[in-house]
């Protein structure tokens, strides 16, 4: 939205982040743009549209009514859950099970859970809608998140 109203763009961009890159050339003009626009974009609170990396709308969200997901349960050390005999499970039905590897949607790059951790129903819908909505995910052998590693 941004470079299609303001001819503004970003770098990536997620359902809670944006990340513009300046440079040394970078004029206080369009500075001035990025802000303007993203105040107006905050101002309207309507749904947002979620593309996916195909360009087909796949969701609509309202704006402020998603949350992040609270910090999971820590079921076992970081390094036990590691090196642990594990299993893939599919995505939807993981909750509940103790997670072997890390996922960390970019932007912002920072994990949402991390082996030794139980994976939540809310980790589950979050990690979808941000799936749906093009993010990247690193970390997960299964890029397309149909699976996820568990310790057995």
């Amino acid at each position: 939205m941004l470079r299609r109203r303001y001819n503004v763009q970003v770098e990536l961009a997620d359902l809670f982040n944006v990340v513009a890159l300046y440079t040394i050339g970078t004029t206080q003009e369009a500075s001035d743009e990025l802000v303007y626009g993203v105040q107006e974009l905050a101002r309207e609170d309507r749904p947002v549209d979620i593309f996916s990396p195909s360009g087909v709308l796949d969701r609509r969200v309202k704006t402020g009514t998603y949350k992040l997901p609270h910090i999971p349960p820590i079921r076992l050390l970081p390094r036990d859950a590691f090196l642990a005999p594990t299993e893939f499970v599919p995505f939807k039905n993981s909750a509940g099970r103790v997670c072997a590897e890390v996922i960390t949607p970019y932007p912002p790059g920072i994990p949402v859970i991390s082996p030794g951790e139980e994976i939540t129903h809310e980790i589950i819908d979050y990690l979808t809608l941000e799936k749906k909505a093009g993010v990247k995910m690193q970390g997960p052998y299964d890029d397309d998140l149909k699976f996820i590693r568990v310790v057995r």
